[in-house]
């Protein structure tokens, strides 16, 4: 939905342009939703006002902690195993 048409129905007193709006919104919404994990939504909604959303920042660098701890285990147990 382009801004001109959001702005044309604010604009109009209708009833029916305001359903629109609003489902076209919430629909949005929970588009967006469907596509979050529960912690992501929980890390994302607990950001304070005004302050920059990491999370896929975070993310990596947790991803790479994670392989680097499995290849710090994998070779402590094939140097155990000998």
């Amino acid at each position: 939905m382009t801004i001109a048409l959001i702005v044309a129905l604010l604009d109009s007193n209708s009833h029916t342009a305001y359903s629109l709006l609003q489902s076209t919104v919430l629909g949005t919404l929970l588009e967006l939703a469907e596509n979050l994990s529960t912690e992501e939504l929980r890390y994302r909604m607990s950001v304070p006002s005004g302050k920059t959303d990491s999370y896929t920042k975070e993310v990596r660098s947790m991803q790479k902690q994670l392989l680097e701890h499995q290849r710090r285990r994998n070779k402590a147990a094939a140097q155990g195993g000998k």
